[in-house]
């Protein structure tokens, strides 16, 4: 299901307001197996083996007929969009799914949750961005061809892992030593205004849990080293800051929950 907070700034001491969403409000099925959100604050959810998808825009909910999908849903006019799966990616076009190779996305996981990294962004006009461990690629739907992109990477930041759509239009990409932002330029169809901003002195490894903030401020997740605790991340005005931690929980042991 679908859950929101809502406040107001006038009423700060007033508590949070919560609202649920489930199928009976009109999503495809209550268990969502990934959300996103769009650049016109729409949010998709994918429910694993159902085979549907749901559009929420704030008051309507609309569901796209699909097969079983197991990956976030990246849309950029909230109509279209692509999703990817191992040996699939899968675009959708005015309702109508169209399958295509993944081009060994994929091939390089070594964990089941690594298959489920979002690595594919949509470009607009039937277009998409691929992200490889070492390289990103264009695909074009009309003309099926895929083409690499050069970008301008240091050899600390380390392989590419995923992809984080940021709400004001900017791209964040987690590497294996940090976090890098570009923006897509559609006048050249490539990638400008790479910056990086590498973990340094942090020992921290297995950044996960992207998230892009709407001041520009970017957050993450990642284990310390040499411990069994998962860092909260932020980063913000290009400096790392450790905001939180969780202990990860062992056989037969739960979670901890703590604050730096």
């Amino acid at each position: 299901f679908i859950v929101l907070s809502i406040t107001c700034p006038p009423c700060r001491a007033v508590l949070p307001q919560w609202r649920y969403w489930q199928l009976e409000q009109g999503l495809a099925d209550s268990y969502i197996d990934f959300i996103s959100r769009d650049p016109s604050g729409a949010v998709w959810a994918v429910h694993g083996d159902v085979a549907a998808i749901s559009r929420f825009d704030g008051r309507n909910f609309t569901k796209i007929p699909s097969g079983s999908r197991y990956n976030r849903f990246d849309s950029l006019d909230s109509q279209n969009g692509w999703i990817a799966y191992e040996k699939e990616i899968q675009h959708l076009q005015n309702g109508k799914w169209e399958m295509f190779p993944a081009f060994g996305l994929y091939d390089d996981v070594r964990r089941h949750y690594e298959s489920r990294y979002l690595r594919l962004l949509d470009l607009g006009a039937s277009q998409a961005l691929l992200l490889f461990p070492d390289h990103f690629a264009r695909f074009s739907a009309v003309t099926k061809e895929l083409k690499v992109i050069p970008f301008a990477a240091s050899a600390k930041f380390g392989r590419l892992k995923s992809f984080e759509r940021s709400p004001d239009g900017g791209i964040w990409v987690v590497g294996e030593q940090g976090v890098a932002r570009f923006e897509w330029d559609t006048s050249t169809a490539g990638i400008k205004n790479w910056h990086e901003y590498l973990l340094g002195k942090l020992r921290v490894e297995d950044l996960r849990h992207p998230v892009g903030g709407l001041n520009g401020e970017f957050f993450v997740s990642a284990v310390r080293k040499g411990t069994k605790l998962r860092d909260a991340l932020l980063l913000r005005n290009g400096q790392w800051e450790v905001i939180g931690h969780q202990r990860i929980a062992g056989p037969n042991r739960s979670e901890e929950h703590t604050s730096e």
